[in-house]
């Protein structure tokens, strides 16, 4: 900067020159819902009980609910704070939760299965992404943003980290904007995100092994089949339950979600982009 190189503005300068990681996130608590997340569950809460509000009632009945977390903070708390959405604060102390199974099939279909871990980790496309011109070209115009020159240069991990760290702090404070982010432009991130759709497209979605991914869930399906189709001696009319992103994916997958769209792969970025921003400004 005082070299006159880069050419980030006044404001984005002093965000990131001013920038300290904050001491409160540790290995301990890096995984736990941020407070931001609890307040977003709890709206998300509130709109399906405005949506559902014979299904999803102000008043707890235990009859009504089977409710189920895995072992993380983060599900324990996303289930708490749908609860208070429904119940107002605190309320989701008076819900019951059922005991977390050890392994658990249902929530964690993937956990502990020799062949699912034998398949993920498929990293072809995203280092063909990552070396390929587009998203070199991307981090060139980032660290010609920052100034940076020879050995000071970013590499591609380092990039994809300061993204991380906007992408989270931007979510924990929507009011300040987080100092990273003004190093990417909106088609800066976009690539950067696809760099993490092709991950979970080889690694839990439709280009990993279709068939394997599809019987995980069994239990899920059946779960679901059986609570439709029968009539609740208890008056079970609800059940909620709270996993993780890859059981998710894992899901779509079972259910044939989005099965048809365009295969995600290094060369067809711009293809997909269509479906995401038909106008991306660099």
């Amino acid at each position: 900067r005082a070299a006159g190189r880069g050419n980030l503005c006044q404001q984005d300068f002093n965000l990131i020159n001013s920038w300290r990681f904050d001491p409160n996130i540790t290995h301990a608590t890096g995984h736990f819902l941020h407070v931001s997340g609890w307040n977003e569950v709890v709206g998300i809460a509130r709109r399906y009980q405005q949506a559902f509000p014979t299904l999803l009632p102000s008043t707890y009945t235990r009859s009504r609910f089977t409710v189920r977390h895995t072992d993380r903070q983060r599900t324990q708390a996303s289930i708490r704070a749908f609860f208070d959405g429904l119940f107002g604060h605190n309320g989701y102390q008076q819900v019951f939760v059922e005991p977390i199974p050890e392994p658990d099939r249902l929530l964690r279909p993937h956990d502990g299965c020799p062949l699912f871990d034998a398949v993920i980790g498929n990293t072809v496309e995203r280092a063909a992404w990552q070396n390929g011109a587009q998203f070199q070209q991307m981090m060139t115009q980032v660290n010609d943003k920052l100034g940076l020159l020879g050995n000071q240069r970013l590499s591609a991990r380092q990039t994809r980290t300061f993204w991380e760290i906007c992408n989270f702090e931007q979510l924990w404070d929507l009011t300040t904007p987080a100092p990273f982010c003004g190093v990417f432009s909106p088609h800066n991130n976009l690539m950067l995100e696809y760099f993490e759709d092709l991950d979970y497209y080889y690694n839990a979605g439709f280009g990993g092994p279709r068939r394997l991914f599809e019987n995980l869930n069994c239990p899920m399906i059946q779960d679901m089949v059986n609570f439709l189709e029968t009539d609740s001696p208890t008056g079970e009319t609800v059940r909620i339950y709270s996993t993780h992103s890859t059981a998710f994916q894992l899901f779509l997958v079972t259910l044939g979600v989005f099965g048809g769209d365009t295969p995600l792969t290094a060369a067809n970025f711009n293809i997909c982009l269509l479906y995401t921003s038909p106008s991306p400004r660099d």
